[in-house]
């Protein structure tokens, strides 16, 4: 073999490695993550008219329910005379969602709506912003600025001449 065939060879073999190289970063990183974007979408497509909260809850009950036929399907084991059992801890019920306070507050709210029954027509706003503008423009007139300059001046130097 001589050395073009040498060269030849080791470029093919070069190209090669760069090409699985690039093949698998396919493979390894592009794809997984394609699908779990593609699955993400689908997903949350499927999701939009889901209450997610009022389905934790109805999966903690059913939960609930399930562990309680367990317990009760499960028969109790004798004990020795001589043992004593220990005392069952009562079981918490998950509170009913008509029960809760914010709940009860929002059925409030939700009736004594009045907040929008007070809508300002538009000559009415354009009153206030006169009224406000005009305030705003008394107190500006007031207002000197080569005052308020040897003011700030005189705080920030400490009542010190001025050394310029």
């Amino acid at each position: 073999m001589n050395a073009r065939n040498v060269l030849i060879l080791s470029a093919a073999v070069v190209g090669g490695l760069i090409i699985l190289g690039f093949l698998s970063t396919i493979l390894n990183a592009i794809v997984p993550l394609t699908i779990v974007a593609v699955v993400a979408f689908m997903l949350g497509r499927m999701s939009t008219h889901t209450n997610l909260l009022q389905a934790g809850m109805n999966l903690a009950n059913r939960a609930a329910k399930s562990a309680s036929t367990v317990q009760a399907a499960v028969k109790p084991v004798e004990a020795a005379p001589l043992q004593q059992t220990a005392p069952e801890a009562p079981q918490k019920e998950l509170p009913k969602t008509g029960k809760l306070a914010q709940t009860q507050r929002l059925d409030a709210a939700k009736l004594n709506i009045k907040d929008f029954e007070e809508i300002k027509s538009s000559e009415q706003v354009l009153a206030e912003t006169k009224k406000l503008e005009d305030e705003l423009t008394k107190k500006n007139a007031e207002y000197d600025p080569a005052a308020a300059l040897e003011e700030r001046k005189r705080r920030l130097l400490g009542d010190k001449p001025d050394q310029q």
